[in-house]
């Protein structure tokens, strides 16, 4: 706003107050670094016990809860046709006992995914739901 006062600059810290101002960030970093490595171990130690319960490696588990955690942060809430569509072509594979990549399954129906109207589409979409 023209009309605003210009802000003005704090006054300049001096070397005890910056001196302290690092202690204080490097204390605070190493409690976080202390907290993420205690979770680190607790999250090792769970994928090593399901690995050995399930007869798999620790890695598996470790790349699902990393995928889990993926999903909760960008969570796709809208529904878009044609994940639908190429998802009801999967179920369909799967139950004729045909395996299909998913770039498989978009170069044998996109044509028929093209040819559907917006009101098929929509149909898609709410059975998905």
């Amino acid at each position: 706003r023209p009309d605003k006062a210009p802000a003005r600059k704090s006054a300049p810290l001096t070397a005890a107050q910056v001196k302290e101002n690092r202690e204080k960030r490097e204390r605070r970093q190493a409690e976080i670094d202390a907290m993420v490595d205690k979770w680190r171990e607790m999250t090792n130690t769970k994928a090593s016990e399901l690995a050995a319960c399930f007869d798999l490696k620790t890695r598996y588990f470790l790349d699902v809860f990393f995928q889990s955690g993926a999903h909760m942060v960008n969570h796709q809430e809208k529904i878009n046709a044609y994940n639908a569509f190429k998802h009801e072509k999967a179920v369909e594979n799967r139950e004729q006992g045909i395996s299909k990549k998913v770039h498989e399954i978009h170069a044998d129906h996109i044509e028929e995914y093209t040819a559907l109207t917006d009101m098929e589409k929509q149909a898609l979409v709410e059975r998905f739901r």
